[in-house]
């Protein structure tokens, strides 16, 4: 339970700041391809990609025992 508890929090933690913690939707499909969770933003949505979002996002990935990466279309 707790183990879950972690890894909604690490989602909400990514989602926050994509969203700009604003009321706005968070639409970035996380693509899932063997041991690797991919995050895919698409070029209109570029700007929100920084370290802190893929630091955020390879936490996320370790909880879920993989390795996670950020992919700009």
């Amino acid at each position: 339970m707790i183990e879950r508890a972690r890894v909604l929090g690490a989602a909400f933690r990514v989602a926050h700041l994509i969203s700009a913690a604003g009321p706005a939707y968070c639409r970035q499909p996380i693509q899932n391809s063997g041991r690797k969770l991919m995050l895919v933003f698409e070029h209109k949505m570029v700007d929100l990609v920084a370290d802190r979002v893929g630091s955020r996002f390879k936490q996320l990935a370790r909880l879920v025992g993989r390795s996670g990466s950020i992919a700009r279309r």
